[in-house]
């Protein structure tokens, strides 16, 4: 098994390797490639500490349709449609795929376990009230929304690192009155309640007013101090 990072362009099955400029006997046997598209869920940890979790939103991939799903048996689901785009190519291992069922309030979800060539198993997710169901269903089911979700990036009107500036032939720009904000961390030791030592800003620099979303006091354990002002 080989990983590998920031690649460009594809690879193909029993595609011949090379390493360091150096030909080898190895091929390329089976290819998974991951992307934005497969993140579900962030977080964050310090220590042994989880800071925060969250999940991804999801959006519309592919519609499938109309679509029946098995008897839940040992927390798996075999899913089969008369869509002949389907599985095909849309689905892949560890996909979310999302239906309605009459007797649950919210859509559920559910996580793809594998795909064979006519059909594919799921198996259920941790309920979100109000966001997500994750019960798998107890006797068939039939549905008629059955849809396979993917992560998006939003789009943006300046997705780049650099910003064209408004007008050509541009000599210099002058920064001596402009404004950046930026997020720094500190290490700090707390007693009785309250830091040991000030936080000092940097040169040139000035601590914004006070803002539950722009301050937070992550403890070495993971845990977040609740502060109000």
């Amino acid at each position: 098994l080989i990983t590998l990072y920031d690649t460009s362009g594809n690879f193909i099955k029993n595609e011949s390797l090379v390493f360091s400029g150096i030909s080898s006997s190895r091929v390329a046997t089976a290819i998974t490639s991951y992307g934005i598209s497969d993140v579900k869920s962030v977080y964050g940890q310090v220590g042994a500490g989880s800071t925060f979790s969250a999940d991804a939103i999801q959006s519309l991939k592919f519609n499938v349709g109309i679509a029946t799903i098995s008897t839940e048996i040992s927390g798996i689901s075999t899913i089969t449609s008369p869509n002949i785009l389907f599985p095909g190519n849309i689905v892949k291992k560890d996909n979310l795929i999302s239906y309605s069922d009459t007797s649950l309030t919210d859509p559920v979800f559910a996580k793809v376990v594998s795909v064979e060539s006519n059909a594919i198993t799921i198996t259920g997710v941790t309920t979100v009230t109000g966001v997500a169901q994750g019960k798998l269903p107890t006797t068939t089911l039939e549905v008629t929304d059955l849809k396979v979700l993917t992560t998006s990036l939003e789009s943006s009107s300046d997705n780049t690192l650099y910003t064209k500036l408004p007008k050509n032939n541009i000599s210099s720009v002058d920064l001596t009155n402009a404004v950046l904000s930026i997020r720094k961390s500190f290490t700090v030791n707390i007693a009785s309640n309250q830091l040991s030592a000030a936080v000092v800003a940097g040169t040139n620099e000035t601590f914004l007013p006070f803002d539950e979303e722009r301050y937070s006091l992550i403890r070495s354990d993971g845990s977040t101090e609740l502060l109000t002002s």
